[in-house]
């Protein structure tokens, strides 16, 4: 009999252990599922966090003429009022997870050229004025540092452009001949290759931005082939390179996440820290 009541208890021991256990691991698994209504209320705080993410952009400005000549003529600045592009722009965490790198194309139209003053004593195809409509495709590497709703931005790189149209005119004598009015000259060049680049401010409200730039290129190609215009005055090569800067607005759309996280990311995030909590209490 004694023995019986020992089997009785040891049976009845063992079954209220098994059960407590499955009570216990049924309890902690109903502690791990959460809804969805649940865990978009649990308060995660917010950091402002930097993704990868592009853009494509419109952009619109003026540009002003400058141009370098060598050796140094009287000129005057030309205003266009046409300067207008399509960009690209990647920004991309470097290797060291700094979020401050990208990269930008673009493709660019705009007006470049120059006029020499009556004082200068030169003329060109009895010319002192020329307007060329060119295409310009720019490679930038980009830096920027951003806050939620505003950024700086930098930009600098190669740009290789070619010319599309030129015009040429005698300010000075509206009867002069001008040889090559609206075409070009054997002598004159028209693939353009440079430097480009800039700096500027951008306000954001995503998904879209807005981007304003002072932007400056310098082409290493001259107007035409130095060796066939030589000033009777300074005896040597002339050179004429194209210089403008430009002051533009871009409007930038984001294909994609700027910073922080999506709905599905805050949720995974605010399921992972409850489970982290519950297993807590749970080892406690």
């Amino acid at each position: 009999m004694r023995m019986r009541k020992q089997i009785l208890f040891i049976f009845f021991f063992t079954f209220f252990i098994a059960g407590s256990v499955c009570a216990q691991e049924k309890k902690d698994s109903l502690e791990i599922k959460y809804p969805d209504e649940y865990l978009d209320t649990v308060n995660i705080k917010k950091v402002f966090k930097l993704n990868n993410y592009s853009m494509i952009g419109v952009e619109y400005g003026v540009s002003l003429n400058i141009g370098r000549f060598n050796p140094i003529y009287n000129h005057d600045y030309m205003i266009q009022p046409v300067f207008a592009g399509v960009t690209f722009t990647r920004y991309q965490k470097n290797y060291s997870g700094s979020p401050h790198f990208g990269y930008g194309l673009g493709l660019f139209y705009g007006k470049q050229g120059y006029s020499l003053k009556n004082n200068s004593g030169l003329l060109i195809e009895n010319a002192n004025k020329i307007v060329v409509d060119y295409l310009q495709m720019p490679l930038w590497m980009v830096l920027h540092f951003d806050a939620p709703h505003v950024k700086a931005l930098v930009n600098l790189g190669p740009y290789a452009g070619y010319r599309l149209k030129i015009e040429r005119s005698n300010t000075f004598d509206s009867e002069a001949v001008v040889t090559y009015p609206d075409s070009f000259a054997p002598a004159d060049s028209r693939v353009d290759y440079g430097i480009n680049g800039g700096v500027g401010v951008g306000f954001v409200v995503d998904p879209i931005e807005l981007h304003i730039y002072l932007r400056t290129s310098f082409s290493f190609s001259t107007f035409f082939n130095p060796e066939a215009y030589i000033p009777p005055t300074s005896k040597s090569m002339l050179y004429i390179h194209p210089w403008d800067v430009s002051l533009t607005a871009a409007l930038q759309f984001q294909t994609s996440r700027r910073s922080g996280m999506t709905n599905r990311e805050l949720r995974r995030e605010a399921r992972r820290r409850v489970n982290e909590a519950a297993e807590k209490k749970k080892n406690e």
